[in-house]
């Protein structure tokens, strides 16, 4: 007779422990024993394993169910759940004493049974899972007797391969070497328990070997279950006497270990420790490097870990083990030793950081050069690089750190840099090269270097760039490394990726990996120039995203071999979660978060202005105004909205009468007030600088324009006060006055109630805030610098949210910390639900409004920083309209729910998604959940009108299978729906075509946007290019959406936008459908969201934004960074047209005036930086050259001469 057990495990506890302890009891007695094993967040999705596990389960002697936590709202248990009163013997255990009494109705023994069965379980480990077994088996009357006692495992100690198994902290410490470098080592006790330590004997090592002294410690990582709190351990093993006696420390857990992080009172990291925490995750599975995947299958492993650790504040490392099934079925950890060495390599570094004086340590300041042309130096997204670098010189002298001199502002700065060498050879001479380059290094040098890259990546920068040193920023076979060394400051620029005139490999080619001189830049930053530390200066450069895995990084990752664990510093963008993450999982860095650009009202401005007191005067008085003054008007408002082109928005001839003008003057009127309403930015934020006067209250105003959590805006506080007036208006009015008040609560709460008929209390809260905390987080901007400096010093950067405070509300200020993302098992959140749902009606009875019907087909873009920043509101849209609703347990999602047509009230729509290679990386989960919702609604039996994903569904299986495809084959292609980028490559490709010129025509972008985009994902698949479903589903979109959750980030400010919604505008219209409609949503503020078309949202965009006086001037103030901001949004309107075309000539009309014949503007740009003029005038004679600006010749003429002026400037320039 053999005794068949059935162990299930919820939650990361190991099912597979159970079997060596079986396997004991088996030989030792002499009775056959199987065990059958389940994990259910690894089952739970393959029906066919639930059938079979719960099978097993009713033909099972023994039931045993260990959950982590309250298993009662998970849908597979409550799967199971139904099943275990036809089982024979069944106990569920959880550890939490409440859940436990719930769960004893299930066990069918005697209350002294299940307690011994509950300290069994609870205990763990070998001897316990063999009492219960020796317990089922007297039960059975198999044996008797020999039922041993529960033993109590030590729940944290020392662990060393070499010492005594119970070795204690005093003894352990006198085998550690004093004046050696000291790292600690948290991991999971249950690895101690079970014994399951071939990766920490490993890790311990190495270590040793590396000269490290190591202080290894196993500890319950889960609150609940161990004996001493994480902060307890950490002080009783890390400290001695209140003195921290490590420098680094590796924590091999998956779970978080704070509770309110971002708070330095709750933050035992900080306040115990304060030295670099670093991860080291453990892998589920196989772990696959680049090359592996890179031949089919995405890496998803690490994004729960991640999300976890990153919480904690812990710098995301490589993974040091991956855990697989050995013969017995028993899950063991194997160590992954070169990604030990890498991370003993990183933590090294870290180490060497902390401990070096400061005035002995090097450090490289790394700006990215956007373009190689000397326009582009310090491009950052909402920063202003060049004036941001001399801050952080500034702080570092006086901190003490060797400086030889300090540049007086960003602009001196600059011409230090272009007096030497950057990125830009086109008016160097070899002999200016040779003199002026930091360095040359030479092949020999290299050679080394190159020889230890895996051959499959040698392979690639060979196939791309041929031998060493390649041509790419190589002066006579020599690797150039550009920049300014100050002190032990070196001020550098990035490496390029490729030369533009050299691009065609990087626009067909969306693997492209490194030049060799970015490889030897790297590398001599160690080896030749010393370096502990890095900063790389602003969102973003090109590190983070060139070729490898997602994160959990092997060694055949191009990030991984460039940096090679040199500690990583990135000042990042808090209004991009995605990309930050992705600089943390993809090149271990620790981001500052820095405060977004500050944000103002647009306003009314020239002509838009004037027409605006018209149409109010007229507005209000229209029935009073009569004869001559109603001529008289009317003729005004007409010429002016001719001359603002608003006419032609509203489809005016010259030959519109009066009775259609004034039919239309509320919808113009509506317009203006829409572009004055728009907050736009105002200039670039500066790091660490705290904001003063007028830039204060701005960022108050656009802080407070909406509410918060239990705040109400101020606008709406004044307004539930009675006011009955422009209430926008007033609150702007009112936090002058309170900053002349010196935001004294007192005289500004008088203020306020004076102000309004009756004073609420929300109107006494939203005051008080802005005269508290709010300012306190905007004099915490210094704390930017802060952290800059405390990571420098090796210490541990404080964790904290991230998004656009205009948008996730202030509260997730201050800035300066090392932001994190969210849980991806929680998104969407029921609030994105609802947001989504919402966005996606107002898109359809838009769309219903212009064309008479539903739209069948959608195609939607779905962004990983948009679903992190708004908790997942377009996964959430994508649900509803194919009218599949999450299922919550909690706040986890825990499946979905078909809609039924009744409750919908419309049809289902087939949408189909093109996703970033970052939501790839970071939301494996959302794509198999996507994935799930169009498998639901394919096979519902619903007729095709009301059905278009079945509709379309079915014939295509009918089809393929009659062109003698299988019908499994058939059924999995026909449901794909969502595509991105091919394994370890990101990016929609437009840019690089539109930046090169490399393009004729429509139809070569869209060859583009397919080749770079038509990688299927979903369940079982993991990249597979599917060429011919993409050309299928995007084809026939009639809608196509990309949605913008923020101001912050808008059309213009990045060339992503473009790409993604404009390719595939590109895409649509070459494949045939001209009539497809692209829309913009506006989720800014989720109370009032807008739809428009991607040509109103762009035409929005340009009236209130590009040529407004307020963003003019904000520019100015920035000098050579602000002129190269007027470049890039140049060529990101080109951009727009080429893919789109959606600039009129009144646009490139429009940008020509304000900016170049705008006598004072163009005469800053030409002394601030000639180079970005430049490229502005470049970009203009293409959109004319390509026929899409169709400029007068008095204005090509214009240019020409602007051309020759710029061109002596910068001859005049490059000559010294």
């Amino acid at each position: 007779m053999t005794v068949n057990i059935v162990h299930v495990s919820f939650g990361m506890m190991d099912p597979t422990t159970f079997i060596e302890p079986a396997a004991k009891v088996s030989e030792t007695e002499s009775i056959p024993i199987a065990v059958s094993c389940g994990r259910a967040d690894e089952i739970k999705n393959d029906i066919l394993a639930q059938h079979e596990i719960i099978n097993r389960m009713l033909e099972a002697d023994f039931v045993l169910i260990r959950c982590q936590k309250d298993p009662f709202d998970d849908e597979f248990f409550k799967k199971i759940e139904t099943r275990l009163p036809g089982c024979k013997c069944v106990m569920v255990f959880c550890p939490t004493p409440d859940v436990a009494q719930l769960t004893r109705k299930y066990f069918n023994g005697s209350d002294e049974d299940f307690q011994l069965l509950f300290e069994y379980a609870s205990n763990r480990g070998f001897d316990n899972d063999v009492g219960i077994i020796y317990w089922l088996l007297n039960h059975m009357g198999l044996v008797k007797g020999k039922i041993p006692d529960p033993k109590t495992p030590r729940k944290h100690g020392v662990y060393h391969p070499d010492f005594p198994i119970d070795v204690s902290l005093e003894d352990y410490k006198k085998h550690l070497v004093a004046g050696k470098p000291t790292i600690g080592l948290l991991f999971v006790a249950t690895y101690w328990v079970y014994r399951n330590l071939r990766h920490i004997d490993s890790f311990i090592r190495r270590a040793e070997e590396n000269d490290l002294n190591i202080i290894p410690v196993f500890f319950e990582s889960t609150s609940g279950l161990t004996g001493k709190e994480t902060p307890e351990i950490v002080r009783n093993y890390f400290t001695e006497d209140g003195i921290v006696i490590i420098d680094t420390l590796v924590m091999n857990t998956p779970f978080s270990q704070t509770d309110s992080s971002y708070e330095i009172e709750f933050n035992f990291y900080r306040r115990v420790l304060n030295v670099p925490v670093i991860n080291a995750m453990l892998i589920n599975g196989e772990f696959k490097d680049y090359e592996a995947i890179s031949k089919g299958g995405a890496s998803k492993e690490f994004a729960f870990q991640s999300s976890w650790a990153e919480m904690d504040g812990e710098i995301i490392s490589v993974p040091i083990a991956q855990t697989v099934k050995d013969k017995s079925g028993k899950r063991v950890n194997i160590p992954l030793d070169d990604r030990i060495d890498h991370l003993l390599t990183l933590v090294g570094n870290w180490t060497d950081l902390r401990r070096t004086p400061r005035k002995d340590k090097r450090i490289a300041i790394i700006m990215y050069q956007s373009r190689p042309d000397f326009g582009a130096i310090g491009s950052a997204a909402g920063l202003d690089g060049p004036e941001s670098a001399v801050r952080i010189l500034k702080r570092l002298k006086e901190e003490g750190y060797t400086l030889d001199h300090i540049p007086e502002d960003g602009k001196a700065l600059i011409e230090e840099m272009l007096d030497n060498v950057t990125n830009n050879l086109d008016w160097t001479t070899s002999e200016n090269v040779a003199k002026n380059s930091v360095a040359l290094i030479p092949k020999t040098d290299y050679a080394e270097w190159y020889s230890s890259i895996p051959d499959f990546i040698r392979e690639k920068m060979e196939e791309k760039w041929g031998e060493p040193m390649g041509d790419v920023m190589v002066e006579k076979g020599k690797a150039i490394i550009p920049g300014v060394v100050n002190g032990n400051i070196l001020i550098t620029v990035q490496p390029m990726r490729s030369w533009l005139d050299a691009c065609d490999s990087m626009i067909h080619d969306p693997e492209l990996v490194m030049p060799h001189q970015y490889v030897a830049f790297y590398r001599w930053l160690k080896e030749g120039f010393g370096v502990n530390a890095v900063i790389h200066l602003g969102t973003h450069g090109t590190l983070e995203w060139l070729p490898g895995k997602g994160g959990s990084l092997s060694g055949k990752c191009c990030p991984d071999i460039v940096l090679n664990g040199i500690p990583n510093i990135y000042p990042f963008q808090m209004d991009d979660p995605g990309e930050g993450l992705q600089a943390k999982r993809r090149s271990e860095a620790v981001l500052v978060g820095y405060t977004c650009t500050p944000m103002v009202k647009a306003d009314s401005y020239g002509d838009a202005a004037i027409l605006e007191g018209l149409l109010q005067e007229y507005l209000k008085n229209k029935e009073n105004i009569t004869g001559d003054r109603k001529r008289v008007l009317i003729d005004r408002m007409k010429e002016l909205a001719f001359k603002t082109s608003m006419a032609e928005d509203l489809g005016w001839g010259e030959d519109v009468s009066d009775e259609q003008v004034i039919k239309d003057l509320p919808e113009l009127n509506d317009r203006i007030q829409e572009a004055g309403n728009e907050l736009i930015r105002d200039g670039l934020h500066i790091l660490g600088r705290i904001p003063e006067g007028t830039m204060r209250e701005e960022y108050v105003n656009s802080f407070t324009r909406i509410g918060f959590a239990n705040r109400p805006s101020l606008p709406r506080a004044l307004k539930d006060s009675g006011y009955t007036g422009d209430e926008i208006r007033l609150a702007r009015d009112l936090i002058s006055s309170f900053s002349e008040l010196g935001y004294d609560y007192d005289e500004c709460i008088s203020k306020a109630r004076g102000s309004v008929p009756s004073p609420t209390a929300g109107l006494d809260v939203i005051v008080s805030y802005i005269c508290a905390q709010l300012q306190d987080k905007l004099d915490a901007t210094e704390e930017e610098l802060d952290a800059v400096v405390e990571a420098l010093d090796g210490q541990y950067v404080m964790p904290g949210p991230s998004g656009a405070p205009t948008r996730s509300g202030p509260d997730i200020l201050p800035p300066g910390r090392n932001y994190y993302g969210l849980d991806p098992a929680t998104v969407p959140s029921q609030s994105a639900w609802e947001v989504g749902k919402k966005n996606a009606d107002i898109m359809l009875e838009k769309y219903r409004s212009e064309k008479g019907a539903y739209p069948r087909h959608v195609g939607l873009i779905v962004w990983a920083t948009d679903t992190l920043k708004t908790n997942g509101e377009d996964i959430g849209y994508a649900l509803w309209l194919m009218g599949v609703r999450p299922v919550w347990t909690g706040t986890t999602v825990s499946g979905l729910e078909v809609i039924p047509i009744s409750e919908l009230g419309r049809p289902r729509i087939d949408v189909s998604i093109r996703i970033t290679g970052l939501f790839r990386d970071v939301f494996h989960n959302l794509i198999e959940l996507l994935d799930d919702a169009v498998s639901l609604v394919s096979e519902l039996d619903e007729d095709d009108e009301n059905n278009a994903i079945a509709a379309n569904y079915r014939r295509e299986v009918t089809e393929s299978i009659a062109s003698g495809l299988a019908e499994d084959e058939a059924r999995r292609n026909a449901s794909i729906r969502i595509f991105g980028c091919p394994p370890g490559a990101y990016g929609s490709g437009m840019n690089k075509s539109i930046e090169s010129s490399d393009w004729k025509d429509l139809s070569d972008l869209s060859k583009q946007y397919s080749d770079w985009g038509s990688f299927a994902y979903g369940r079982g698949i993991e990249g597979k290019q599917m060429t011919k479903q993409f050309k299928k589903r995007f084809a026939a979109s009639e809608a196509i959406v990309k949605n913008m959750p923020d101001k912050e980030i808008g059309l213009v400010d990045m060339d992503d936008v473009y790409g993604y919604l404009g390719g595939l505008t590109a895409f649509v219209k070459s494949s045939g459908n001209e009539e497809v409609s692209a829309y913009v949503g506006d989720t800014s503020d989720s109370s009032d969201i807008k739809v428009r078309s991607s040509s109103d949202a762009l035409k929005l965009t340009f009236r209130s934004q590009i040529q407004n006086p307020k963003f003019i001037q904000g520019l100015m103030r920035h000098g050579y960074a602000g002129a190269n901001e007027v470049s890039k949004f140049t060529g990101y309107l080109f951009g727009w047209d080429a893919t789109s075309k959606t600039m009129e000539k009144w646009m490139y009309d429009g940008l020509a005036e304000s900016y170049l014949l705008d006598p004072e503007v163009y005469k800053w740009m030409h002394d601030e930086n000639p180079f970005a003029a430049m490229n502005v005038v470049k970009i203009l004679e293409e959109a004319i050259a390509r026929e899409m600006w169709d400029a007068d010749d008095e204005m090509k003429e214009k240019l020409e001469d602007i051309y020759m002026d710029l061109e002596g400037k910068i001859e005049e320039l490059t000559d010294r």
